[in-house]
């Protein structure tokens, strides 16, 4: 199946990005691709034993094909984060004293042009998953900023482009004999030409001169005399719309809200994001999750939630991210079909169930290296339903080793006890019951 989603400019001659291997226009193909399965589900099931929240782990070239049956045009907000082809290696370091684990690469094999082929094909299959009102935000750097905004035009088409936003902050200077480089850029664009798209307009403080002349009464413009002039309401002022620089600090080594992985972006710069260009209820997806930044945001804001990467370490930490905020909706983790991982090696921790008038109590041994583990208390043998969990945090707290659950009848059957490290590697153990 053939599909080119980037729509028709009626200028073929219009300046456009070329690079060695670059896919021609409406050649994109979509082969069969294979369907996601959930491998494990958090939180209290539905009436159909679903979520309405998805963790997927997989390449988003793979999983966002195997999305489309279901969600084409149905997303609202996507926000990503992608590499910015700066050629480096990226570890993750989770805790107090513990050592960093590789997290991910932002090399490419081919240079540059390998980088824009893989991100024209996943703009076009973002571009699938929006609905009519949806937009997207491509956070991106002085390395590839230029280059994206090109194929962003190509892509959605000028006409979808909303804003540029400059995310101002500072941080420790760096030796160099040119300005400090302190901003990132955030391209917004619609899947529409048009003003559909969600919008919930956002405020900032007025200016002191503003306030020393104004005060905090609403202004108007007044052109009652024939030209324009400043007039006053009653009102109280909201603020002044705010603009497209928007000064966030990054978040300090020692805050709360730091989870020790790479290149994690601060909640206050998605807030704005999410507040602005979607509704509660809406589908915000994250297809380069990272951290979960986006997913815990959106959490928090009452929309629905996709995040996706091909990360261990990212879907490892997302997953505990999300699992520490009281409350925290169900939502299923996936992988595509077929999909084989490398078992952590736990084989110096014992796990011990006891049972106790319907009570059954489960207790981990040596667990030094052991960073979440969780409990299905009704393992069917497919999918891990998650009734008990726990977790080092970064503040480096003891992890609880004990759980138990309380049966109503008596039954036989299983339960299931997973294991993972700090990279993410899991392990399963399996305990028959009476």
């Amino acid at each position: 199946m053939k599909r080119d989603e980037r729509p028709s400019r009626g200028n073929d001659d219009r300046p456009r990005l070329v690079w060695a291997g670059k896919p021609a226009r409406g050649t994109r193909e979509l082969g069969a691709s294979s369907p996601l399965v959930v491998t494990a589900h958090h939180g209290a099931a539905r009436a159909d034993g679903g979520a309405q929240n998805r963790l997927i782990h997989a390449d988003n070239r793979a999983a966002m094909p195997a999305l489309l049956g279901e969600l084409e045009g149905r997303i609202d907000l996507v926000y990503i984060d992608p590499p910015f082809a700066t050629g480096g290696s990226f570890s993750a370091r989770t805790g107090p004293g513990a050592a960093e684990i590789p997290a991910y690469e932002d090399r490419w094999e081919d240079g540059l042009g390998d980088y824009l082929t893989r991100m024209q094909e996943q703009l076009e299959l973002f571009r699938a998953l929006l609905s009519p009102r949806g937009t997207i935000f491509v956070h991106c750097d002085w390395h590839v900023s230029h280059y994206l905004r090109c194929l962003l035009d190509e892509v959605f088409g000028e006409g979808a482009f909303k804003n540029e936003i400059v995310w101002r902050y500072r941080r420790w200077p760096a030796k160099t004999k040119a300005f400090q480089r302190m901003h990132d850029v955030l391209f917004w664009y619609g899947k529409a030409a048009d003003d559909s798209h969600a919008w919930t307009p956002l405020y900032e403080s007025l200016a002191p001169s503003t306030l020393q002349t104004w005060g905090t009464k609403r202004q108007v413009a007044d052109f009652s005399s024939g030209r324009r002039k400043p007039s006053q309401t009653d009102e109280e002022t909201l603020g002044a719309p705010m603009a497209d620089v928007w000064d966030i600090g990054i978040i300090a080594p020692i805050a709360h809200e730091r989870v020790g992985y790479p290149t994690q972006k601060p909640e206050a710069l998605l807030r704005r994001v999410i507040e602005a260009a979607s509704r509660p209820g809406d589908l915000v997806a994250d297809f380069f999750c990272g951290s979960g930044t986006t997913l815990a945001v959106a959490e928090k804001l009452g929309r629905r939630w996709i995040g996706c990467d091909v990360g261990s370490v990212a879907v490892h930490t997302a997953k505990k991210r999300l699992l520490a905020l009281p409350g925290c909706s169900a939502f299923d983790v996936l992988s595509p079909a077929g999909t084989t991982r490398a078992e952590a090696a736990f084989g110096d921790v014992s796990v011990a169930a006891t049972s106790e008038a319907g009570r059954v109590t489960v207790r981990l041994g040596e667990a030094a290296r052991v960073d979440f583990w969780a409990v299905d208390w009704a393992y069917d043998g497919r999918v891990f339903r998650a009734g008990s969990h726990a977790s080092r945090t970064k503040k480096g707290t003891a992890l609880v080793v004990e759980a138990s659950h309380s049966y109503a009848a008596r039954r036989e059957g299983q339960i299931a006890v997973q294991l993972v490290d700090s990279a993410g590697a899991e392990s399963r153990r399996v305990i028959e019951v009476g």
